[in-house]
């Protein structure tokens, strides 16, 4: 589904405005129009042979340059030619050789100057207008209408945003329609939309910042004669694409695609909870995956075209949630981006405070992903007098890349878009982000193994992403910087999973952390350790951290009330063997009690201390050390 190209709304009047005097809209009295050549080129432009009226017309100005009403009739055939660069530079003559003074050439130089962004001469023109003795008063709300969009754009382009716009090559941008980007996690795939002989088809390319190969099409889709605007899970197991005219709901509706394997599911149609009778089109998957957004124009909105957005929980999708005034208008909003660090939404609408038909804008969004503040125009020259939108970001948080039909105006074209990238300023930016890869695999066998998998803030509890691993896929998963995770994986047959680490401020997020998660039979007498468990120093209490780990600790041993558990802690050799010795069995102890007032059974726990007597590492390393500072767990069966 191309997404909408909208000039002001005063175009669709485009022929009673401009051409309406040879359409049925009367000329003033007196008006000096009525020659017999004119009366000829009157009559090929109600029969709307522009052709022939223009080549009559470029002879009549060929010998009279100053032949005001020649270059108005010229003026207008180009304007309803959308070649707004030339109607602007006749019609403006014609004004001028009226001294400003006929109402009729003074209204559409106005008109044309708007249409062809000359900002300034729009303004001035509509100035000029108002301060006519006679004067339509449909055409005095057009006037004061452009008067106060002159001193918008003059506005923005007078304090710019500190950007350099690149269009990218020919690998990307071609002869066709090129729009709605998406960089994925890694930053090193574009995909994208290109619309060619009235199909759409999802392209990809490999590459990194503004550097990309030849695009091709993406294997995903390329069983999809016609797909559109589309959005895939981080972990590359989801995809939701729009199809349009396929016997759907509506006029374009939202389809799911489940990768099993190698393979991909056909697409199935997401039925009518999240589907309307209308539009639907131009997902958006959250980071973790578990929230899809998506522009509708389905009833009962605020407008046109409104965002919304709809949960996944237990595998079944929420009712579709409006997101609401802060976001949505009367007008149309469209092209939902919302960044892996969870709060920073960016979207295109024609009728929050902007420069042209569409604009981008950022928000801030809360915990209900209802925004928190009204959305920022991201400013001139990321927004511009054109259509402007379908924005995406890159994990790093600054290279962007957006959509427009900027570069494609004149010289008789139809608006044309391309993709173009930008680096953002820093404050347009969202939080940089990293990422995590792990794959699931048997331990002893090699083999990879399907598993529940959680990745939690370990300071806050929240549970950033989760989902079930495929056996032999990578799962990658965006995490911001700054934070402390810990990741907790779950194969009801298997040893529970953990590894915890710290995602540094200054860490690149083209390095990600990558995790080998090899897994261990639950067998009796298996001894594990987990990573996520923390003590203060020197000391046996438990640290907020340690919480994430001991619940799902809790929840393998109330799921398997055949085993008891066996708790041993370990230190390093700092201290003295007495002190060691004392602390390794308080903090088991520690562990111990945690479990039992979470419900387990006392007689199903043991603890012991084992101090600095059964090192795992070298401890004349801060590392080794560390990883001496342990506690381990045995399953052992209970004898019945």
């Amino acid at each position: 589904m191309i997404i909408t190209l909208k000039r002001s709304n005063y175009f669709k009047f485009l022929f009673c405005l401009m051409l309406g005097l040879f359409f049925g809209c009367a000329p003033k009295p007196g008006q000096k129009i009525s020659t017999s050549v004119f009366t000829e080129i009157d009559a090929k432009m109600r029969a709307k042979d522009f052709s022939g009226a223009e080549n009559l017309l470029k002879k009549m100005i060929a010998e009279n340059p100053g032949n005001a009403d020649a270059l108005y009739r010229l003026g207008a055939i180009k304007y309803a030619q959308t070649n707004f660069v030339q109607a602007d530079s006749l019609l403006i003559l014609a004004a001028d050789l009226t001294s400003y003074q006929n109402e009729e050439y003074l209204h559409a130089a106005m008109l044309a100057a708007d249409a062809n962004d000359n900002y300034q001469r729009s303004g001035d023109l509509s100035h000029k207008y108002l301060l006519l003795p006679e004067r339509q008063n449909a055409r005095i709300k057009r006037a004061q209408s452009i008067s106060e969009r002159s001193k918008k754009i003059k506005g923005y382009i007078e304090a710019p945003t500190d950007v350099e716009l690149v269009k990218l090559n020919e690998s990307i941008n071609s002869v066709n329609h090129e729009y709605l980007p998406f960089v994925s996690l890694n930053g090193q795939n574009l995909y994208f939309v290109r619309r060619e002989n009235n199909l759409e088809h999802i392209y990809k390319s490999e590459g990194q910042g503004f550097q990309w190969a030849n695009a091709h099409k993406a294997e995903l889709w390329d069983d999809l004669p016609n797909a559109g605007a589309f959005a895939l899970s981080s972990d590359g197991i989801r995809a939701v694409v729009t199809i349009c005219g396929n016997n759907g709901l509506g006029s374009c509706d939202l389809y799911l695609r489940k990768k099993v394997k190698d393979t991909w599911s056909p697409p199935k149609n997401m039925g009518d909870v999240i589907n309307s009778q209308n539009w639907d089109s131009q997902p958006f998957f959250s980071a973790d995956g578990g929230t899809l957004f998506f522009s509708s124009d389905r009833n009962g909105g605020y407008g046109g075209r409104d965002l919304y957005y709809v949960r996944l929980k237990n595998g079944v999708w929420s009712e579709p949630v409006n997101m609401g005034p802060n976001i949505n208008t009367a007008g149309n909003e469209e092209s939902p981006f919302i960044h892996p660090d969870g709060s920073t939404f960016y979207f295109r609408s024609d009728q929050w405070d902007g420069m042209g038909g569409f604009d981008v804008f950022i928000s801030r969004l809360g915990e209900d992903f209802m925004a928190l503040q009204e959305p920022v125009n991201l400013g001139y020259p990321i927004n511009s007098t054109k259509d402007d939108g379908a924005f995406t970001i890159a994990p790093d948080g600054k290279t962007a890349f957006i959509t427009t039909d900027r570069m494609n105006i004149g010289n008789g074209g139809r608006p044309h878009l391309d993709i173009l990238g930008l680096e953002l300023p820093e404050n347009l930016r969202s939080i940089p982000t990293s990422w995590v890869s792990f794959n699931v695999f048997d331990r002893m066998s090699g083999e990879g193994v399907p598993a529940a998998f959680e990745l939690v803030d370990l300071q806050s509890d929240k549970i950033l992403a989760s989902g079930v691993s495929i056996p032999w896929e990578k799962v990658v998963l965006p995490i911001k910087t700054g934070t402390r995770l810990g990741l907790f994986v779950r194969n009801e047959t298997y040893l529970p999973f953990s590894k915890n680490f710290y995602v540094n401020e200054v860490n690149d997020p083209n390095f990600p952390h990558v995790i080998a998660v090899g897994l261990e039979k639950l067998i009796s007498e298996s001894t594990f350790v987990l990573n996520n468990i923390f003590f203060e120093t020197n000391a046996a209490v438990l640290l907020p951290e340690s919480r994430p780990e001991l619940i799902r600790l809790k929840e393998v041993l109330l799921e398997n009330p055949g085993y008891k558990l066996e708790i041993t802690g370990h230190t390093d050799d700092v201290g003295s063997v007495e002190n060691n010795l004392r602390l390794s069995l308080e903090r088991a102890k520690a562990v111990a009690m945690f479990l039992e007032k979470e419900g387990v059974g006392k007689e199903r726990l043991s603890y012991y201390g084992k101090g600095e007597s059964e090192p795992i590492a070298n401890n004349n390393t801060e590392e080794g050390r560390q990883a001496n500072r342990r506690t381990s767990f045995k399953l052992l069966k209970i004898n019945n």
